[in-house]
């Protein structure tokens, strides 16, 4: 019998590495993404403050963004201008699946700030 065409039986779930892993009830929204940004999975969001729209979260910033709020469900890209987006404002989650700007030294120095906003960073056990 010819395998041709047939899906692959290979068990991938020992691959697996989750994003949530903790109990926490997930609370979700829908965000503006500001315009000149190509936003990856579960990229960690700041508010800027000035316009309430959301940006890649980068530690040095002085616009408010600097702080985590958010993030980014799925890709979101905002190149041509504003988009919609959904963003996790509480969950519990792997800090090894967010993607941080390279300001950030780990995600690990986010964690105080998360929790402020009901954000709490866990590996999967």
């Amino acid at each position: 019998m010819s395998d041709y065409g047939m899906a692959s039986v290979t068990d991938v779930s020992e691959n697996f590495v989750p994003f949530i892993t903790g109990e926490k009830p997930q609370i979700t929204d829908t965000v503006t993404i500001a315009s000149g940004h190509a936003v990856a999975q579960y990229t960690v969001l700041g508010r800027v403050t000035a316009t309430d729209k959301y940006i890649p979260c980068v530690k040095t910033a002085t616009d408010g963004s600097q702080v985590p709020r958010r993030i980014a469900i799925y890709a979101v890209d905002s190149t041509g201008g504003d988009a919609l987006g959904p963003v996790y404002c509480e969950v519990e989650c792997n800090p090894d699946e967010l993607v941080i700007d390279g300001s950030w030294g780990a995600p690990e120095e986010m964690k105080e700030l998360f929790a402020d906003q009901g954000i709490y960073l866990r590996r999967p056990m």
